[in-house]
């Protein structure tokens, strides 16, 4: 009889002599040949999702390098040399002009620093002993204007010590920006004011009308610094005024709240530390322009070489036959989605810049200065960008900044006409782009105005247009030309090829409607699809192995009655015998 086990039918082969369990065993595994197989596909998609996931993250790397390098300022280096470091130091932006300027620096802009009078033995000394609260009252920084400050009355109550004043001062949310500090010279404490401000009107200024805690009045403070303006002169300007004879009658200087002036010179700091005369040089850093160029080219042939490695088809030359040699494909090859992210990103590197025309920008895509994608399959760089360094030392010594305008413009305007100009902008509303524009003047009034072929709202001498949606939205023109007729032209607002890849991988990696997002559900969708097999299949199997166990257990069941029959008819002969 089969022996029944944990629900199965075993067999102990001593009706049959034959060893049925090995049987369906052998049975089994080889119908479940099928669930191996969905198993293996069920594992490639996990691998294939794995790797568009490692690309995805890739993209995101570059377009995290792209922002970096997304305006003017981050990739238009421009540097500024000092030539007494000691006098004032100097750093520039990528609007600041090329050029020399002597710098002289008359004076250091200070702030505010006061001591009391008169000493005290201790810390914890009482400064208010009257029996009640005393106020202490004072007025810091500009009395009028913006950063103007309003008078503080500070209440001290009874008993408040001479540490308890400091800290009452510096924890009062009220204080404008006065620290209070403790100095001991060998043999007293003393209370020191200081202003955390520098410039002239930056003064602590003690009010002794509404001041009534003893000790603490105006005549009972020393300015140990006077708070004073930075004063500077940059190529002998302002010049001093003087009589007939030459004589200096008022010195003339220009004047900050600061030691550090980004003011003056147009796109240049001035650190300043000691006064003296000193040269400002300003110059083109084509070494850190060069330096840009390269982390864009490394940064988008890390992502370009990536993609190369999940779509390679090889040949297969290590077969041993020719039978067996073939195309050997990558874990993506073929993939919808990382043919559109190649396309994409080809597109963007191999196009003109958004905005600029080839006509009158002198380098308006990569090629032009000097980096090109290798076409030749025996190069070991196939299919990434090359950067061609001699070219790109001709270009920037022919025109830096429009070098760094195709890494880096960002809505750079630009108009073809004097008739009109661009005026504002809504910062990330206007989209990157050429903008035919158009109006008509009557009477010294526009009577109608269109941008980029829609009608435009017009207010005195500016138009704009009034949709909530399309890429000119929030683009302000303001015209020039009031004389009666009909004027055209266009505006261009440019985008370097940085923020036009940082746009396309944004686009590409969105978490809700991306290529990836969309290739990640397609994958997901195929796993679910090979679980549901999987699980069907594996019940197919289980009741495949039931059948097989009930049909050979009646088989077991059979051969053993007939070797029972077999065993009474060899017994009944021997007794005839």
């Amino acid at each position: 009889m089969p022996d029944l086990t944990s629900g199965q039918i075993r067999f102990d082969g001593l009706g049959s002599g034959m060893d049925f369990d090995q049987i369906v065993n052998q049975m089994v595994q080889i119908e479940g040949r099928r669930i191996q197989r969905l198993q293996q596909d069920m594992q490639q998609e996990q691998v294939k999702m794995e790797a568009s996931q490692e690309l995805q993250n890739s993209m995101v790397s570059m377009r995290s390098e792209m922002d970096s390098m997304n305006t003017l300022d981050d990739f238009f280096i421009r540097s500024a040399e000092s030539g007494q470091e000691s006098v004032a130091s100097a750093s520039a932006d990528s609007s600041a002009e090329e050029g020399s300027y002597n710098l002289e620096v008359g004076q250091l802009a200070r702030n505010h620093i006061m001591f009391s009078n008169e000493g005290f033995e201790e810390t914890d000394d009482v400064v208010n002993s009257s029996g009640e609260t005393r106020t202490f009252s004072y007025q810091y920084g500009p009395e009028e204007g913006e950063d103007a400050h309003e008078r503080v009355d500070l209440e001290v109550p009874e008993g408040t010590t001479l540490q308890g004043l400091v800290e009452l001062i510096n924890e009062d949310p009220d204080n404008p920006g006065v620290r209070a500090t403790l100095i001991n010279d060998g043999n007293e404490y003393f209370l020191q004011l200081k202003g955390m401000d520098q410039g002239a009107d930056y003064k602590v200024e003690i009010k002794d009308e509404e001041t009534d805690l003893d000790g603490f009045k105006a005549d009972d403070f020393d300015t140990s610094q006077e708070a004073q303006n930075s004063k500077i002169k940059v190529d002998g300007w302002p010049r001093d005024e003087v009589d007939e004879d030459g004589e200096v009658t008022e010195e003339r200087w220009i004047e900050r709240d600061s030691n550090s002036v980004d003011d003056v010179i147009e796109g240049v700091t001035l650190n300043l530390y000691e006064t003296g005369e000193t040269q400002i040089t300003v110059s083109d850093d084509h070494e850190a322009i060069k330096e840009q160029v390269q982390e864009f080219v490394d940064s988008v042939n890390n992502v370009l070489a990536m993609m190369q490695g999940v779509s390679r088809i090889e040949e297969d030359e290590e077969a041993e036959d020719d039978d067996m040699a073939g195309p050997q494909t990558s874990l993506l090859t073929g993939n919808y989605g990382v043919r559109m992210v190649q396309d994409r990103i080809r597109d963007v590197l191999a196009s003109a810049g958004v905005g600029f025309d080839r006509d009158d920008d002198p380098f308006p895509n990569l090629g032009s200065i000097g980096i090109s994608t290798v076409t030749d399959e025996e190069e070991e760089d196939y299919g990434l960008l090359r950067l061609d360094e001699s070219r790109l030392d001709e270009v920037l010594d022919e025109d830096p900044q429009a070098v760094a305008e195709i890494f880096s413009a960002d809505n750079e305007p630009s108009t073809d006409t004097s008739d009109f100009r661009f005026a504002s902008q809504i910062e990330g509303t206007t989209r990157p782009g050429l903008y035919d524009v158009s109006y008509t003047m009557e009477n010294g009034e526009i009577t109608n105005a269109y941008i980029d072929g829609e009608e435009a709202r017009f207010d005195n001498q500016e138009m704009t247009i009034s949709s909530r949606s399309g890429d000119s939205r929030g683009l302000v023109i303001r015209v020039d030309n009031l004389s009666d007729g009909e004027y055209q032209g266009n505006v261009r607002l440019k985008q370097g090829k940085a923020g036009e890849l940082s746009d396309a991988v944004r686009e590409m990696t969105d978490p809700e409607s991306g290529t990836f997002k969309i290739m990640e559900r397609g994958y997901e969708s195929t796993i679910q699809s090979l679980e549901r097999s999987i699980e069907s299949e594996q019940s197919r199997l289980s009741s495949y192995e039931r059948h097989l166990r009930n049909r050979f257990a009646r088989t077991e069941e059979m051969l053993g009655r007939y070797e029972g029959m077999q065993q009474s008819i060899f017994q009944m002969r021997q007794q005839l015998g």
